[in-house]
């Protein structure tokens, strides 16, 4: 599932995460979070504003959460 995100190092690790975006849809990101984990989030243009779509321990989750979320956003 790895093949379908881009991975985007952080230029300033001190204020951001790395993260993947999700080619299919680059607005729908999985963030690698420092302490642990990984969030998945989405940039929505029409309000303007970043969602989060929750937290999970494992990557494999996160993917497919963010999978999900292009699949219901289409």
């Amino acid at each position: 599932m790895r093949d379908l995100f881009t991975y985007e190092l952080s230029e300033d690790p001190q204020l951001t995460d790395d993260q993947y975006t999700l080619n299919a849809n680059p607005d729908i990101y999985v963030q690698v979070c420092m302490f642990g984990g990984y969030a998945v989030g989405e940039f929505k243009e029409s309000t303007g504003m970043m969602y989060d779509h929750g937290m999970f321990e494992l990557q494999s989750h996160a993917f497919a959460k963010a999978v999900e979320l292009n699949a219901a956003n289409v």
